[in-house]
């Protein structure tokens, strides 16, 4: 279980995003923070000012805390 504030590294390559194209993608390894858990329960991370949604961009399996 993730908190606000945890720093992750992502474990596979985020491609999802809808903000930027496929070749934009985070590679494994990227660094992030999750910033806030929505009404959901699903962790919302940020990884170099891009916003990515548990459920919709990765899944927590796909992130791991540092």
């Amino acid at each position: 279980m993730f908190h606000p504030d945890d720093r992750v590294r992502t474990t596979i390559t985020l491609t999802s995003a809808p903000s930027f194209p496929p070749e934009h993608a985070i590679p494994a390894g990227s660094l992030g923070t999750i910033t806030s858990i929505n009404g959901r329960g699903e962790y919302i991370v940020v990884i170099d000012d891009h916003v990515y949604t548990e459920g919709l961009n990765f899944s927590a399996d796909e992130i791991e805390a540092i």
